[in-house]
Order: C-alpha cells, then structure tokens, then sequence
C-alpha cells in the first residue's frame, strides 16, 4: 500500500515537472515571441533565447519570424511555380486604363514589426497582403495605359502597387510594413503577344520616320531661310536702284520740260534726232535706186 502511494507521488511529481517544463520556449536569431497570459497580452516583443511563460492552460507562447523577409506572389503561387505548373489566367489578368488587357506578375517582399497583431489580430495575414496587393494592381493598371505600362511606366506602377498595398495594411493594424516589390513579369496575353508586337513595330516606324523628317526639315528649313534672306536683301538692293534710276529720269525730264518750253521746235528735232540714233545704233541701212534714177534720194537721215 506505501509502495503504491510513493509511486502514485512520484508519478504525480513527474507530471508537475513535465506541466511546468513545458512553460519553458525557445525564440531563434530572427523571431520575437509573444506571450498570452490568461487570454491578454503578457509579453509582446520576446527577445532571442530560451524563456520560460506559465504553462498551459494559464498562458500561451508563439514565436514569429521578424528579421527576415516574407515574400508573397500577385499573379501566380510560388509553391505552383516552384513545382513546375503554369499560374491560372483568371490570376494574373488585370484590364489597362485603355481596355487592353494585360499579364502582371509580381512579388512582394514584407516583414513583421508587431507580432502580437500579426499572430492574434488578423486570422491570416499572408492571404491579406496577397488580396490587398491585387486589389490595388487592378486600381492601378486600370488608370495606366498600356503602352506606359510595357515601356517607361513599370516603375511608377511597382512604386504604386507598394505604397497602395502598405496603405490598406495599415488601415487594418496588420503590423506588416512591405519592403520592396519585384516584376516578375508584365506583358499582353500570350494569344495576342504578336499583335501587340506588331503594334510596337509599328510604333517603333513611326518614330524613325518622324525622327528623319524632324532632321531633314532641321537641315532644309535653315538653308531655306538663308536663301529668303539672300533674296530679300537682293531685291530690296534692286528696289533702291531702280528708285534711283527713277528718280533720275524724273529729273531729267523735268528738265527737259523747262528747255521745251522755251524752245520747243529745237527740243523736238534734238528729241528725234536722239531717238533715231539710238534706235537705228545697231541697225543696217541700205540706199536703194528707184527704178534706176541718177537723181539723189532725199532721205534725211544724218549718221
């Protein structure tokens, strides 16, 4: 009967050691634990090593990694990629501001400032970053067109996507705070890839010959308005001359107005004796025998 009392104590000992061993945890290098005492917060942020908490029931201990990175995929499932398997369209479809529709994926890299909210405040706080995030890449691709998002616009989209997700995060006291995001990839879908490249091509033409015509008309347009000025100037030079000429034969016939009406017969003989000289300057003229008479011809010309 003794013996069967001392190993029921024994026994019982054994099991209070073991109940209270079993308050006994252990955080690594990068986790922080948190403790529950009755259901409330007891310890919150617990440091790496080994702690003891009251045993269960009274307390609860769990750790969580916070040093570290998480990452967290839009468009696909790393687990899926890493097995080899293709992510689901309806996944990784996002419609542009312009309708098109495009492939985006993406990773997301985030870690745990407050363990207590991650652990007890949110029931699963990796499914909320992956929907937060996918919620803000469709807001974000639907305001962005799609040649901005395939060419100069990916980095406004990720930085976008990162602060828009942080945003919902925080609204909802997850004490996550995302790090960085990656673009895996962002592109149209693979059935209409090779219009959409054609389209670019075509893009790409327009370009060049835009590019060639600016740089053939910076060429012409120069030489162009050198040549107007050259010509301007040479016709302004010929207006002067002309002027000038004008002017002087304004002159010389008021002059010869005044002679004329002092002696008008002399003024018209000298007139047509001037004329005929510079007409007839170049001219041949030939006296010719009417009919054979030996009388002299009466022409008045004067050589």
């Amino acid at each position: 009967m003794i013996a069967k009392l001392f190993r029921g104590r024994v026994l019982l000992t054994i099991a209070l050691i073991a109940w209270v061993a079993s308050g006994i945890f252990t955080v690594d290098r990068d986790e922080e634990g948190v403790v529950l005492l009755l259901g409330k917060p007891w310890k919150t942020h617990v440091a790496p090593g080994i702690h003891f908490a009251p045993p269960r029931p009274f307390a609860k201990s769990a750790v969580v990694r916070t040093t570290s990175a998480y990452q967290m995929s839009v468009g696909f499932k790393i687990a899926e990629r890493v097995a080899g398997k293709t992510a689901s369209s309806a996944d990784a479809e996002f419609l542009s501001g312009d309708t098109n529709i495009l492939s985006l994926e993406l990773v997301l890299q985030y870690v745990v400032d407050e363990p207590l909210r991650i652990l007890y405040g949110i029931e699963d706080p990796h499914f909320l970053v992956r929907r937060a995030a996918e919620s803000v890449a469709t807001t974000v691709l639907s305001e962005t067109a799609v040649d901005d998002a395939l060419t100069t616009g990916r980095s406004a989209i990720l930085e976008s996507i990162r602060r828009g997700t942080q945003e919902i995060l925080r609204s909802y006291e997850s004490g996550i705070t995302i790090v960085s995001a990656t673009v895996k990839k962002i592109e149209p879908p693979p059935e209409v890839i090779d219009a959409f490249q054609d389209v670019q091509n075509a893009k790409s033409d327009r370009e060049r010959a835009i590019n060639e015509a600016n740089g053939y008309a910076n060429e012409v347009i120069p030489r162009a308005r050198g040549e107007a000025v050259a010509v301007i100037a040479r016709s302004r030079g010929d207006r002067e001359g002309r002027i000038e000429i004008a002017r002087g034969e304004a002159d010389r016939i008021t002059r010869m107005m005044s002679e004329y009406q002092k002696a008008p017969v002399g003024v018209k003989e000298r007139l047509y004796l001037e004329t005929l000289e510079r007409v007839l300057a170049s001219a041949e003229v030939y006296a010719v025998d009417a009919g054979g008479r030996t009388q002299p011809m009466g022409l008045k010309l004067i050589r």
